[in-house]
């Protein structure tokens, strides 16, 4: 499998409660995305430290190899400094605060990258690669001028 898994994310049971955003791509393993996140209107949320909310389920190919793996993402429109991201487990991306408390409101939002390996064996590189690698590299390509990207540091950031 190669290419876009985006249509793969299943609703989480939170899901009716955020606006959410994503794009991934499946490439050699990994997952790799761009999503974004904001509560919708009238249903406000403060978060104890830890605390999550699962927003997406991923199963079968896009299973994540990782369980609890956090992620902070850029915070936009919150009062005083955010600590907060995602939390990616085996089947499940939910919003996490990491910090208490986070008043995650309808005018604020959480966005950012993220990618994770998939633990299905059947994903040998070889198939992942095999299909157009072209189509992973124009997407990133149009992400990154979109400014999807702005918080990756690349190798040239190094030099």
């Amino acid at each position: 499998m190669y290419g876009d898994v985006s249509s793969l994310f299943d609703n989480g049971q939170w899901f009716n409660d955020w606006d959410v955003n994503i794009a991934a791509q499946l490439v050699d393993g990994l997952v790799v995305g761009r999503i974004s996140v904001k509560r919708k209107r009238g249903k406000g949320w403060t978060a104890n430290a830890w605390q999550s909310s699962e927003i997406l389920r991923m199963d079968g190919p896009i299973e994540s190899k990782e369980n609890d793996f956090n992620i902070r993402l850029t915070a936009i429109g919150f009062a005083g400094d955010v600590d907060a991201g995602i939390q990616i487990n085996k089947n499940s991306i939910c919003v996490r605060a990491f910090h208490a408390p986070v008043n995650f409101t309808d005018s604020a939002r959480l966005e950012g990258t993220f990618s994770y390996r998939v633990t299905d064996p059947n994903l040998a590189a070889s198939d992942l690669t095999s299909e157009n690698p072209e189509n992973f590299a124009g997407w990133f390509a149009d992400m990154k001028k979109a400014g999807a990207f702005s918080n990756l540091i690349t190798p040239d950031d190094l030099l």
